[in-house]
């Protein structure tokens, strides 16, 4: 199909009710690699919310807009967790904001990087930088401090990694599979597994300091 044919069937089927989540998994189970992408179908239904009514480009008048606002920031990190391989030229059209700009939100602001084509998180989700301690609050556990470099004391050192090695060994994969591998790999474990390995650290932690602050092998 070509572009405007596309746009004809996003413009019914935002007319029928549709969300754009919805209108791309319509596009995807007809058209399959074909269909547009997410950022393209969300451009198009905001197009017509503002009441457009053509499914032709209009034409460029000057640069995108420069702005960093919550809400587009918001607005991009929506596109993204639906299409981790949207591409920055589809955010740019989709926002209406710079190539730049859309650079500066992913990276800067989302805290994203490019890997095998996919965006994932540096580090921490978006929500996690917000409210990094809204989960040990909630279960009431009391943060207790510790040296910025101690794996004897870090539950992701001592029963985390070392465990997701061991499923590793003698495999190879290529980045896209080491990603998929790691989520199947946790998505796998129990919750009690978690429970477990916290539970650990006040054992080793109480260790610690019987050794007057030695490292803590066992």
């Amino acid at each position: 199909m070509e572009k405007n044919e596309f746009r004809a069937v996003i413009k019914h089927l935002h007319m029928k009710g549709l969300t754009p989540k919805k209108i791309k998994a319509e596009l995807d189970n007809v058209h399959s690699i074909s269909a547009p992408a997410f950022a393209t179908v969300y451009n198009w239904v905001n197009k017509f919310k503002r009441g457009h009514t053509s499914t032709c480009d209009a034409p460029r008048s000057g640069r995108p807009i420069e702005a960093t606002t919550p809400e587009i920031i918001d607005k991009v990190h929506d596109i993204v967790l639906i299409d981790r391989r949207v591409k920055v030229d589809e955010l740019v059209e989709a926002i209406g904001i710079s190539h730049g700009t859309v650079i500066s939100i992913l990276h800067e602001q989302l805290g994203m990087k490019k890997l095998s084509t996919r965006w994932v998180p540096r580090l921490l989700t978006v929500d996690q930088k917000r409210d990094p301690m809204a989960k040990f609050n909630e279960f009431r556990y009391e943060l207790l401090p510790h040296p910025a470099y101690s794996p004897d004391l870090a539950p992701c050192d001592y029963f985390l990694f070392p465990n997701l090695k061991k499923w590793f060994k003698g495999k190879r994969f290529t980045r896209e599979q080491l990603i998929v591998e790691t989520e199947a790999y946790f998505e796998g474990l129990d919750k009690s597994y978690y429970s477990d390995g916290l539970k650990k650290l006040e054992n080793r932690w109480i260790k610690c300091i019987k050794l007057k602050g030695d490292y803590v092998e066992k």
